[in-house]
């Protein structure tokens, strides 16, 4: 391709990073339904966490998700973007990325660019009033 893309984390403000990633996971449901309900197992800490609170006993299971997760975390981190892994933030970011992903199940109203849209079923946008 000849477009640069450009990213800057962290420009957004809280409100405007939720509408992102709420507008990104209905719009990727919409999209790629199959695709968009195997995502769950890119979850593997909350998805421990929960079962920690479910069944107890099965902590060595949790153990080894996060031990996983912690390892792919520092490997991405080193090699994609050469910078370290903010382990204090991980489990904040990963079950809030669990929460938008939940949140893409449910709804069609979305907004970009400061306008109110509704997804129809075969993923166009649809201006609401």
């Amino acid at each position: 391709s000849s477009y640069v893309i450009e990213h800057r984390i962290g420009s957004q403000d809280l409100g405007d990073n939720f509408a992102h990633r709420l507008r990104w996971a209905r719009s990727t449901r919409r999209s790629r339904p199959a695709g968009y309900a195997g995502q769950i197992f890119t979850y593997p800490l909350p998805l421990a966490l929960l079962l920690l609170a479910i069944q107890p006993g099965w902590w060595p299971l949790c153990l080894v998700a996060i031990l996983l997760r912690a390892m792919a975390a520092d490997a991405v981190a080193r090699a994609a973007l050469r910078g370290r892994v903010h382990w204090a933030l991980l489990p904040f970011q990963d079950v809030l990325s669990f929460v938008f992903w939940i949140a893409g199940f449910f709804g069609n109203g979305i907004v970009w660019r400061g306008r109110r849209y509704r997804l129809l079923r075969d993923g166009r946008f649809e201006l609401r009033g």
